[in-house]
């Protein structure tokens, strides 16, 4: 299908292009951004499209490449409104803004097992850094599978409930680029929704390297551009919101690691174990004209069963990444 965007001023061209569908991919009418500053992270190319004026709304468009298709906002969000956005307010989609909840922690453990269990095909035990760790229950599920757990958030709310269950010294409140850990000191470091968060993927690729033990190994799930959930769904597509600054696809996602001096593993799509209620408590936070109502009534109808956990695919891909040994370029 085609999705028509309307031009904003500041995106003067003198033709459109059309991204024609490939497998599994969405095909747009976009203007050739004539601004030769936007530049796209992953590829370098210059062939930078409109596929949004505003995202959810929001004063941030949302542009293209060409080349990779790589999607990303513009402009970025400023570090303050992202420190707002992840406050206890944003926990409430996971259905605990109040803290934990274990109908919730038990879903999501089910889910990071699942993830671990893939990690573990590729590398024993040792130290493991969760980066954007959340409250810590990726961690509670590597350190019941052997891991010595380390973390990273920068959430004010989060971070002091994952320093509560592990001790402050293995939970860096801040970010990547702050944290105090030695190079080469893991065995493993996990980004599960995250990557499409950060304001240099590529920088943070770099920086993971750097404290990755030789031959460790990265875990890394994010929306998937090219998955049948974005094919589906198109601009109304869920995973679509301001704090997400990156959308990446299989391809821009392989260029990235490559970038970053890391061998492509596996990339496959990702499944989640989701419960009614948590589905519910989603989309009343992030509206969505159909899905919202649907939520509510399938919560409603299968009261007795809205924390039972079900196994989904919802749009991401699971990436695994081991470290190379030449130096990136």
């Amino acid at each position: 299908m085609t999705l028509p965007i309307t031009l904003r001023s500041s995106f003067p061209a003198s033709a459109l292009l059309r991204l024609r569908s490939t497998e599994r991919e969405i095909s747009y009418d976009y203007a050739l951004n004539a601004d030769p500053m936007v530049a796209c992270r992953v590829c370098g190319s210059r062939e930078i499209g409109l596929l949004q004026k505003s995202l959810c709304g929001s004063r941030f468009a949302l542009l293209t490449c060409r080349s990779c298709r790589l999607e990303f906002l513009d402009p970025l969000p400023a570090p303050d409104d992202l420190r707002r956005i992840y406050s206890a307010e944003y926990y409430r989609s996971w259905g605990m803004a109040e803290g934990g909840n274990p109908a919730v922690d038990a879903m999501k453990k089910l889910t990071f097992a699942g993830h671990l269990r893939r990690l573990r095909n590729h590398i024993g035990a040792g130290d493991l850094l969760d980066i954007g760790t959340a409250t810590g229950l990726l961690l509670e599920v590597a350190r019941e599978q052997g891991f010595e757990p380390y973390g990273i958030e920068i959430s004010d709310y989060a971070a002091a409930l994952a320093a509560a269950k592990f001790g402050a010294g293995r939970i860096h409140h801040g970010t990547l680029q702050t944290a105090p850990f030695g190079d080469g000191r893991f065995s493993a470091i996990t980004m599960t929704d995250l990557i499409e968060h950060v304001a240099d993927p590529l920088d943070t690729l770099m920086r993971v390297r750097q404290l990755l033990r030789p031959d460790g190994i990265v875990l890394i799930t994010t929306p998937n551009t090219a998955s049948l959930t974005r094919l589906a769904m198109g601009a109304k597509w869920t995973h679509y919101k301001v704090e997400h600054l990156y959308y990446l696809n299989p391809r821009s996602m392989a260029m990235l690691a490559e970038r970053a001096g890391f061998q492509v593993l596996s990339i496959r799509p990702a499944s989640k174990a989701i419960t009614l209620s948590y589905l519910r408590d989603q989309f009343r936070v992030y509206r969505h004209p159909v899905l919202t109502p649907a939520a509510e009534m399938l919560a409603a109808i299968f009261r007795p069963l809205r924390h039972a956990p079900l196994r989904v695919r919802t749009g991401e891909s699971l990436i695994l990444l081991r470290k190379a040994r030449d130096t990136p370029q």
